[in-house]
């Protein structure tokens, strides 16, 4: 994938770099990699799997070296969905948490202008939800 360079006030000039992997039909890996000027070092993996034409998932980690506070601060996302549950049902599985979201958000707001909206709505927790859908006879 291409790199990525730049400056930031805080973080400094920053190489960004990403390796894809594919792992089979169905999966793929991305391993990521960040270095700045400033002392911060960060590391991360999106993996994406589709097993079937029913089930999907995806888990994103990402940790960051932060010299200021002596500390490393990091965060994950999974999110699994089985569309096709017995009864009709479809279940999802989302999870998100952060050692310090307030970090991250300055951290993205900075290196890549902005904040994902999905997680400006749902900063950390997470959900499990199942869904039906019955149809009248006849329609």
């Amino acid at each position: 994938l291409t790199p990525k360079v730049g400056f930031r006030s805080r973080f400094g000039s920053y190489l960004g770099a990403s390796y894809f992997v594919p792992v089979g039909d169905s999966a793929d890996v991305t391993l990521m990699g960040d270095v700045h000027t400033e002392g911060y070092y960060g590391l991360g993996t999106d993996v994406r799997y589709v097993p079937s034409q029913s089930i999907s998932g995806r888990l994103s980690a990402y940790a960051v070296t932060d010299p200021v506070y002596d500390t490393t601060e990091w965060k994950y996302s999974y999110v699994h969905a089985d569309e096709d549950l017995p009864g009709g049902f479809r279940g999802v599985v989302d999870i998100k948490d952060y050692s310090d979201l307030d970090f991250f958000r300055f951290y993205e707001r900075e290196l890549r202008g902005h904040i994902e909206d999905e997680e400006r709505a749902q900063p950390c927790g997470g959900s499990v939800a199942a869904r039906t859908s019955w149809r009248r006879a006849g329609s």
